[in-house]
């Protein structure tokens, strides 16, 4: 005999699989034009280091948006 799984376990299944395969992206916090701005100054190396550091101990979404693109956050991915 073949037991049925309830409806709900399937559904906590196929929402478990998405938060799985969704890109990381989607997790990631939205940002302002002005944020956006000084991550790319920052890229392109027209705002300095110490500067940026000091953006990102003043702005925590943009601490958190750096945070989660930068740093890797499985284990095995780290290098130090």
């Amino acid at each position: 005999m073949t037991s049925q799984r309830p409806e709900s376990d399937k559904i906590l299944d196929s929402a478990t699989q998405a938060r799985q395969a969704a890109p990381a992206a989607m997790h990631l916090p939205a940002l302002t034009n002005e944020q956006r701005v000084l991550l790319e100054a920052y890229r392109l190396g027209r705002l300095d280091e110490k500067s940026f550091q000091d953006y990102l101990a003043d702005d925590p979404i943009l601490s958190d948006y750096v945070h989660k693109v930068c740093r890797p956050t499985a284990p095995s991915t780290r290098t130090h």
